[in-house]
């Protein structure tokens, strides 16, 4: 009999010829390091400490949605569920004899409580072979072990004692399963039907199929913002639901970069982003260099602004932006246009020109009456109308009085510096740059301000998509202005806010933010134009004060640094990315795996940069800097498809 049992439950011993023929290498890696003992009647005896098996035998009556999280989430455990289909036949059988014990307990119950029970019961199982009979769910049995470990016997059984307690406290029952270590060690290596050929073989709890499934445990990977919206899901199945303006005390600022192949996904991501601020009552500026944000613009009430020459919308690179501080104002200013001037000469300026520059600029200021003989700003800036401030040509006025009146003496003629000999050479350049300014692109740069209007509009999309087909430095210049002008419009809103944020006269989840979206930004911002970069990191710097966003999109991370640039470039590259706080990578080449590992750091695992490439539309690596990073499939329902004029 006992030899029966042997052949029947102990698994065959492998002969020596099998054992011989092994992979011995990976025996090793997968043996148990200092070997195994089980002697003790509740826990292993490993060569690095000791573990033990904690089995649940008894399970709530009433479970919420991923219950089994109770089970599988414990830290420190590893959690083993082995799940078994059941014959339906057997089960109903089972079920209809539990019924007729139910019933006849009922009838012969000595008191009114066991009747009670006896009918509880009754009703619980009845319940469940409706579930069977008549909708077609299915029975499953399910096997959970709780496997814990420690360095000594006490911190084992102290581990041991806060799990069962733990579990308990959620009404699961659960035992350490005497003299049956080796058993139940082995059992976390052996299937469902495997362990039912053991001598300590356990049936299991039988449960629905579906109150199973309610317990999926593997949700972890998700965001779950107060006010934010539906982004899509992760590849467990946990949901994205996301705050651009969400700020917590890691994520404390709320500028993003976009990476994506045509057709990932990309722009369906940022026309998202874009309706969620907009019907959140934000500011939205866009970019647009493709004209594919255009219908949404105009559905949601927006205004659309040419900035390629076509209609009469000019931007005064002249014109002072208000500021907070009036000196601050003009500084800042300067520093505009000899950034734009950067752009004109395709960055081949020395310090002497932009010296010159800046000396012309002063005094064209000067006899306009914005500047009194200090450098100080004499007039206010936001009751100034746009037509008080000079345009391009008046600045070539000036250009060309200065050179007819060079002299190597310091006087004065209509109270305007006369110019040294030996800075003619440099007011010739400016002169020649002025002058084709003028003439060749006098509707995109030579006019007063026509487009302030747009300061009180909600949603702004400028069409930048004509434009692309100009030279890159009239597209950059333009661009970069155009940016300034929306910069400032944020910053007054922002004021405003932070003010009032700051004295509490207003809620949170009423503060009006700001997003500006450039797409293609890698055109005017990238390591050979580092100019741009700079601007935009502090603008980035800036913008958290006052509740205001840059988001930048392009297709690939090679846009935004070449091959060619320099270490001091990526490392400025890397700067600003590391700057923002969300990072949106979609589906790239599998050949530029190795800028995004030197631009990106630590943000991305090298797992989930080797999985870019594989990433399928809509899919992308959204990464939360100092937070988390999720695999992300994107969610767009065919409403908003409508709404966006198609997209993914």
């Amino acid at each position: 009999m006992l030899e029966k049992l042997k052949r029947r439950f102990l698994p065959k011993m492998k002969g020596r010829a099998d054992l011989e023929n092994a992979n011995q290498e990976f025996l090793a890696e997968i043996a148990p390091l200092g070997g195994l003992s089980f002697e003790q009647e509740k826990l292993v005896k490993t060569g690095t400490g000791y573990e033990a098996c904690i089995y649940v035998h008894g399970y709530p009556k009433e479970v919420a949605a991923h219950w089994l999280t109770l089970l599988t989430g414990i830290e420190d455990t590893i959690c083993v569920l082995d799940i078994g289909s059941t014959n339906k036949a057997q089960i109903k059988k089972n079920l209809r004899n539990s019924l007729d014990e139910q019933n006849s307990r009922y009838r012969t119950a000595r008191s009114d409580g066991e009747a009670i029970d006896a009918q509880q019961k009754y009703e619980e199982i009845a319940e469940m072979y409706r579930e069977v009979n008549s909708y077609g769910n299915i029975m499953k049995t399910l096997l959970a072990r709780i496997y814990v470990s420690g360095k000594t016997m006490y911190e084992t059984d102290e581990k041991i004692r806060e799990v069962i307690s733990e579990l308990e406290g959620s009404s699961f029952k659960c035992a350490v399963n005497l003299n049956e270590t080796k058993s139940e060690w082995r059992n976390g290596f052996l299937s469902y039907s495997q362990q039912q050929n053991t001598i300590y073989r356990r049936s299991g709890q039988p449960i629905l199929s579906r109150a199973l499934a309610g317990g999926h445990p593997f949700h972890f990977s998700s965001l779950h913002d107060p006010h934010g919206m539906y982004l899509g899901l992760t590849p467990t199945g946990g949901a994205v639901i996301f705050d651009l303006f969400r700020k917590t005390k890691i994520r404390m600022s709320y500028d993003f970069v976009a990476i994506g192949k045509k057709g990932s996904g990309k722009s369906t991501t940022l026309k998202k982003l874009m309706l969620h601020r907009a019907i959140s009552g934000d500011l939205v500026r866009v970019f647009d260099v493709s004209g594919e944000f255009a219908k949404e613009t105009r559905k949601l009430g927006g205004k659309i602004i040419s900035l390629d020459g076509q209609t009469d919308s000019i931007i005064n690179i002249l014109q002072i932006l208000p500021d907070e501080n009036q000196s601050v104002a003009y500084n800042k200013h300067i520093s505009k246009v000899s950034t734009i001037w950067r752009y004109l000469k395709h960055g081949q300026v020395d310090e002497n020109e932009l010296l010159i520059l800046k000396l012309v600029l002063r005094l064209l200021y000067l006899q306009f009456g914005f500047l009194d003989k200090d450098g100080n700003l004499a007039k206010d800036l936001k009751a100034a109308r746009t037509t008080e401030f000079p345009i391009l040509s008046d600045m070539l006025d000036l250009v060309h009085f200065m050179l007819d009146h060079y002299d190597d003496y310091e006087e004065e003629i209509q109270g305007i510096s006369k110019v040294r000999r030996n800075q003619v050479p440099v007011l010739e350049t400016i002169e020649l740059k002025l002058n084709d300014l003028c003439t060749s692109y006098r509707k995109l740069f030579n006019g007063h301000t026509t487009v302030e209007d747009f300061y009180s509009e909600k949603v702004v999309c400028f069409n930048m998509k004509n434009l692309t087909a100009m030279e890159d430095t009239i597209y950059d210049a333009q661009l970069y202005n155009a940016l300034s002008v929306c910069w400032d419009n944020c910053l007054i809103v922002g004021s405003e806010m932070k003010e009032r944020y700051e004295t509490k006269t207003i809620a949170d989840q009423d503060i009006v933010h700001s997003l500006i979206l450039l797409d293609e930004a890698h055109r005017t911002i990238n390591a050979n134009k580092l100019a741009g970069v700079e601007e935009v990191v502090s603008m980035i710097r800036e913008g958290r004060k006052y509740f205001a966003a840059i988001g930048l999109a392009s297709p690939s991370i090679r846009d935004f640094v070449p091959d060619s640039v320099g270490s001091d470039a990526v490392e400025k590259i890397r700067t600003m990315f590391e700057l923002t706080t969300y990072k949106f990578v979609m589906n790239q080449d599998s050949n530029v795996l190795p800028k995004l590992r030197e631009v990106f750091q630590n943000a991305l695992s090298d797992k989930e940069i080797e999985g870019i490439p594989t990433l399928g539309q809509g899919e992308c690596i959204f990464s939360i800097a100092g937070d988390r990073n999720l695999e992300c499939s994107i969610y767009v329902s065919e409403e908003e498809l409508t709404f966006f004029d198609g997209g993914m």
